[in-house]
């Protein structure tokens, strides 16, 4: 079941990303026809490294730093784990990769693409 509802994300890409904002509690990604919210935790990487976090955006040395996937587009989306297929990995045009985890029951995201709407952490 899983399997297919990530394929049926897949067709949907490459989607271009407009608009990146991050208020200290919520990640809004989004662009035409689309949009991804992440009310938990997330890391940017960049070269097998952290660019940035939810975390690390809240340090002033790093605030605003998720806006470089402004113009960028969606590439492909998988499990974040092979492990637990409760989130998801999304990898961008500019070789970045963001990932969404969920520590709690409290911590979910949220992807629309059109008609397809994915709520995490995918349990089913």
């Amino acid at each position: 079941m899983k399997s297919r509802l990530i394929e049926e994300l897949r067709a949907k890409l490459p989607l271009k990303v407009d608009e990146v904002e991050f208020n200290q509690y919520v990640l809004n990604i989004s662009g035409s026809g689309w949009r991804l919210r992440v009310s938990g935790p997330w890391r940017l990487l960049r070269d097998e490294a952290i660019f940035t976090s939810s975390g690390a955006e809240l340090r002033p040395d790093m605030v605003g730093r998720v806006k470089v996937l402004v113009g960028e587009s969606l590439q492909s989306i998988d499990f974040q784990s092979r492990l637990a297929s409760l989130d998801i990995a999304v990898g961008l045009s500019n070789e970045m990769i963001l990932e969404i985890f969920s520590e709690n029951i409290y911590d979910d995201w949220l992807l629309v693409m059109g008609d397809t709407v994915v709520e995490g952490p995918m349990h089913q």
